[in-house]
């Protein structure tokens, strides 16, 4: 173990085994460098950079702060509190395991590799993350644990990407851009206040409660369960040729809505529809259907 206190007024390196019990100083202008495979449960301050290279393998168990960068291409665990630590992140490669607070600021990049939020704490509100395509990311280590994770303006899901949403844990979209393909696997819930919900092919198996934002519905067949709803401040777009199935839900459409495909009624689903300019096609199988004002052409 090493049990003394680092300054680092230059760039440190780490190769071999480590275990860092003590603080460190990483100042401005510096980089800490992980080589091998590092243990940090000693809190990191400063706005130093960290760097950790491909190969290596970066535990971060201590609090950390400071508005230096992050930069992972091998396998980066934060088990620590990192919620002070307010830099730019960038994963190039690798695997980021999250299952203590991840970065409190910035914009936070995932480029390639893996990320899994194995944690039940949310991502700081002025948090921005990006998952782009060819990435992966993994909610909830299974279905027994209920991880949160927030999608927060200035945020985004590549439709490029791969996402697991694991039973019992939550994605609530609070400003930022979900693209939600074939790609992804949604067991757990999503919550969507603001920003953007774009469908092409995907799917999701647990709850969908969208209450504002905008509900686009590009392509495909999208079923909306008993456990799911759209609400009246929600922006919703049925895409021409794509099918919205109402399988035992609530959907509001009203004048601020585009229906140009197909909406199914089934199952004791319910569709309110207030003021709408024109609609699409409208299979009605079961259900109730609430026309409050205007318009509502059948057949």
């Amino acid at each position: 173990d090493n049990g003394i206190g680092l300054n680092n007024s230059g760039n440190t390196i780490f190769t071999g085994n480590n275990n860092i019990s003590s603080d460190i100083v990483n100042a401005a202008g510096t980089t800490i460098q992980n080589q091998g495979a590092t243990t940090i449960s000693g809190a990191i301050t400063g706005n130093g950079s960290i760097i950790n290279e491909a190969s290596a393998t970066l535990t971060l168990a201590g609090k950390n702060s400071g508005s230096g960068e992050v930069r992972n291409s091998g396998t980066l665990n934060l088990s620590g509190d990192n919620s002070s630590k307010t830099g730019n992140f960038t994963q190039e490669a690798g695997t980021t395991n999250v299952t203590g607070k991840f970065f409190g600021g910035g914009v936070s990049t995932v480029k390639d590799g893996n990320l899994n939020w194995h944690t039940e704490n949310d991502i700081s509100a002025v948090t921005k993350l990006v998952i782009e395509d060819g990435a992966v990311l993994d909610i909830g280590k299974d279905a027994s644990q209920s991880a949160v994770l927030s999608l927060n303006t200035g945020s985004s899901i590549a439709g490029g990407a791969a996402v697991t949403l694991n039973q019992n844990s939550k994605l609530n979209i609070t400003g930022g851009t979900l693209n939600l393909t074939d790609n992804d696997t949604m067991n757990g819930s999503i919550k969507m206040t603001k920003g953007s919900l774009i469908i092409n092919n995907g799917s999701v198996a647990g709850a969908l409660i969208a209450e504002g934002g905008t509900f686009d519905l590009q392509s495909g067949t999208f079923i909306l369960n008993s456990s799911s709803s759209i609400a009246n401040p929600v922006t919703a777009k049925i895409g021409s040729g794509a099918v919205l199935d109402i399988d035992g839900s609530s959907v509001n459409l009203n004048s601020t809505d585009d229906w140009k495909g197909t909406v199914n009624l089934k199952n004791n689903g319910s569709l309110n529809v207030n003021n709408l300019s024109s609609n699409g096609l409208l299979i009605a199988e079961g259900g109730t259907l609430n026309l409050t004002s205007g318009n509502l052409t059948i057949g």
